[in-house]
């Protein structure tokens, strides 16, 4: 896993846009141009010769859309939801608690998207690196 404090909110965005179901395709000859397919399937975005600017213009922003934030983090929670919330106390305080207070569970339920998008992250991370594993 890549550290989470070298990541930009664009790379961010784009690996959780790939867990999330979208996908680059390359089209044309050279050089080839990079266009973003939506799970549904659809060609969302422009195309483009820089990979980067494709996937900026076709995905959402999950680190500073808060209901974009909030796509991912059920994408998350339905992939394991204690290990999420583990995640986002991890990125909140630094630490998790044994035994979280109601006023820490208000305090996640207001975290930021980026915080959103980090624990997500973390979360839809670990879970590949299970399935690849087996």
């Amino acid at each position: 896993m890549i550290d989470l404090l070298d990541m930009t909110d664009q790379h961010l965005n784009e690996e959780l846009a790939k867990w999330l179901g979208y996908t680059m395709v390359f089209v044309g000859g050279e050089p080839k141009y990079a266009r973003v397919i939506s799970p549904e399937g659809k060609l969302v975005g422009k195309t483009n010769t820089d990979t980067t600017k494709a996937w900026a213009g076709a995905i959402p922003n999950y680190c500073n859309d808060p209901a974009a934030s909030l796509e991912v983090q059920a994408k998350a929670i339905e992939v394991d939801a204690a290990s999420y919330v583990q995640n986002l106390q991890e990125i909140k305080w630094g630490h998790m608690f044994t035994e979280t207070l109601l006023v820490r569970i208000a305090e996640l339920i207001n975290a930021s998207p980026r915080e959103r998008a980090e624990a997500a992250y973390m979360t839809l991370s670990s879970q590949n690196q299970v399935n690849t594993e087996d």
